[in-house]
């Protein structure tokens, strides 16, 4: 976007972080730091920059925790934090850089903050004096998710180290695959409906891709330097078993050209005869007989072949919910609201979309229903590339599926970051069940209010699978994928394109969900982050009927004139009193209106049309209860 985040971070060619031991949590991490220029764009700097290697570094917990007030380490029976890093939370009223000034007056050489609270990363502001005390030494931001597992490892006292260099680490061999970069699955989610062949199901949409984005971070160039992949199904009940192998080599690795796209022109595409979790396993060699820095050697993940869920970001099993990791949102100079989300391929429809799953998150640590709730609105679109440009124009895009969640809604159980279940129904009639279709794409996106952020997972992209899908395999017809897809700037003239290796994608709002705070020139990492934590769940069954139980919403629900030119008067009538909200967007999924309504029945609501650009509309009616979607088109 030239979009907000709620927290940047940095990734392959930017400093990097590595967690070296103990070897339960050894990583490669994503952080903020507070010396970065690139983010600190609205305040200055401070702390000193990623400018050298500090490497296996040992960490110290810092006491008190917070640091409220100075440090007691190295006093009495309290570690000392001369020469290593500090390891101290977040919160306690007390800024970063005073966090800061008290760890390197106990002989810290350097400051890992902690986030306190679920969400991304943030970029931390500096406070006099204190800012211009630490200009010595580096200080990090870690997620909590990230920074928690070294936090409980010195807890258990456990010997943590870290590795910090703003490319390598001045090691003779060390080759690395780039952190988000290996090629994805179409989602890390799949119903089972979707990839058995005996139910119909064989789309080039699930073909599985190799490669990834390796880098040569050594001081010697290397030889034979070969990536390999391995897919290993382990079914529900069942034991692991190999699937797939394939491997790409490049017998010349230079330190110079120091990065190279490792792409295989092989796919497979698999049949799935039950759920289970699929894991696919990245690892880098070269002839050289030791790495210096075997830590970023192997890349591993998890896809979930499921009964019912759709989902692309990344999975939590034990929370059964989208991983959320990040937030974005249009910039706060615009008042319309944020419309994103991922995309999904049907290859086998009849089945009924049943919810959403996502989160959203607060400009402030308050909880949602703390005063400060928001409305959502969910959209489920089906896109039918009429014309085969890979562009969304026209009609192309209608609603399949819609639903609504009021600010009422949100109790004290909610909370910034934690997903959330949204119903859906078909909005042009509650008493038919919405049905998706064999072979065909499908934009679920949410349309949440300006002041809040969307839930996403920075820890994911889809740029390698793009690329792969597009140019990268052996089959004569390329197959692109489309995951995210991000607005144009021009509300009356959009141009969408989806086929780039870049991400162009789907219209939103005048305001563009561009590049957000974490994108470096890089263009496997620009799109880091930008894939939206929703789920969709669908019926796990093709339902027999047509109709389903839903009480009807409305007792009138009518629109005129249709054309309209400067007005468009909606009369509405609900059965039962309910908060509601009032959605006007084009053919293309542009917000043009965005109205809450508290503890409305009935009335006549005015939507002005006259700066409308001829075309059409739908306009969407969400309540508690549900929602409903009439069409128009304005002439002028």
């Amino acid at each position: 976007m030239s979009a907000q985040s709620a927290g940047g971070g940095h990734f392959f060619v930017d400093p990097r972080l590595i967690i070296n031991s103990p070897a339960s949590i050894v990583d490669v991490k994503a952080f903020s730091y507070s010396s970065d220029p690139a983010t600190h764009t609205t305040t200055a700097p401070w702390g000193r920059l990623i400018d050298s290697v500090w490497l296996n570094v040992p960490v110290v917990k810092a006491y008190d925790t917070l640091g409220v007030n100075p440090l007691l380490n190295g006093t009495g029976g309290y570690p000392s934090m001369a020469g290593k890093f500090a390891l101290i939370l977040r919160g306690g009223g007390i800024s970063f850089s005073q966090k800061a000034a008290y760890c390197k007056n106990a002989g810290a050489i350097g400051v890992i903050i902690v986030n306190h609270k679920n969400g991304g990363l943030v970029n931390m502001a500096g406070t006099a004096p204190f800012d211009a005390q630490v200009a010595g030494i580096p200080v990090l931001f870690l997620s909590k998710d990230d920074g928690t597992p070294m936090n409980e490892a010195l807890k258990a006292n456990q010997a943590v180290t870290v590795s910090i260099g703003k490319w390598g680490f001045n090691l003779t061999n060390d080759v690395g695959i780039a952190p988000y970069s290996p090629a994805n699955p179409h989602a890390f989610c799949i119903p089972i409906t979707q990839v058995n062949a005996a139910a119909g199901a064989t789309s080039r949409a699930y073909d599985f891709y190799t490669g990834a984005y390796v880098a040569n971070f050594g001081t010697s160039a290397q030889t034979n330097v070969k990536m390999k992949q391995t897919m290993s199904f382990t079914p529900t009940g069942g034991s692991a078993s190999v699937i797939y192998a394939d491997s790409v080599t490049h017998a010349s690795f230079p330190v110079v050209d120091s990065i190279h796209e490792m792409f295989s022109p092989r796919f497979t595409r698999q049949n799935f005869g039950s759920t289970g979790v699929l894991t696919q396993t990245y690892t880098v060699s070269s002839a050289a007989s030791v790495d210096g820095n075997p830590t970023d050697n192997t890349v591993s993940y998890q896809t979930y072949i499921t009964d019912s869920i759709f989902c692309k970001s990344h999975w939590n099993p034990i929370t059964n919910a989208p991983v959320v990791t990040s937030a974005l949102h249009y910039p706060s100079s615009t008042s319309m609201p944020t419309l994103w989300g991922p995309m999904f391929y049907v290859a086998k429809g009849g089945y009924q979309p049943k919810m959403a799953q996502l989160a959203i998150a607060a400009d402030s640590d308050v909880l949602l229903n703390n005063g400060v709730s928001p409305s959502v609105l969910v959209y489920l679109f089906k896109w039918t590339d009429a014309n085969n440009d890979g562009r969304v124009n026209g009609t192309e895009l209608s609603i399949v599926a819609s639903g609504f969640r009021s600010s009422a809604a949100f109790t004290m159980s909610d909370s910034s970051y934690k997903p959330f279940t949204v119903n859906l129904t078909n909005p042009k009639s509650s008493k038919l069940i919405a049905r998706l279709q064999d072979n065909s794409w499908y934009f679920l996106a949410a349309e949440i209010e300006s002041d809040f952020f969307l839930g996403a997972d920075h820890s994911d992209n889809y740029f390698a699978r793009n690329k792969l899908s597009v140019h990268g395999d052996s089959s004569a017809t390329s197959f692109p994928e489309f995951w995210a897809p991000l607005g144009s700037t021009n509300v009356a003239a959009p141009a969408y394109n989806v086929l780039i290796d870049t991400l162009a994608g789907l219209g939103f709002d005048a305001a563009p969900l561009a590049r957000s705070v974490e994108d470096t020139n890089w263009a496997f990492t620009v799109y880091t982050g930008l894939v939206p934590s929703m789920a969709l769940h669908i019926s796990k069954t093709v339902p027999t009927g047509v109709e389903n139980t839903q009480a009807p919403i409305f007792n009138t629900f009518n629109i005129s004139p249709n054309p309209a030119n400067s007005v468009l008067t909606a009369d509405v009538n609900l059965i039962q009193q309910s908060n509601m909200v009032i959605s006007v967007i084009n053919s293309v999924g542009q917000s043009f209106k965005y109205e809450t309504k508290q503890s409305f029945k009935s009335g006549r609501i005015d939507i002005n049309t006259a700066n409308y650009p001829s075309g059409t509309y739908y306009l969407l009616m969400g309540t508690d209860a549900g929602s409903e979607v009439k069409t128009f088109t304005v002439v002028h």
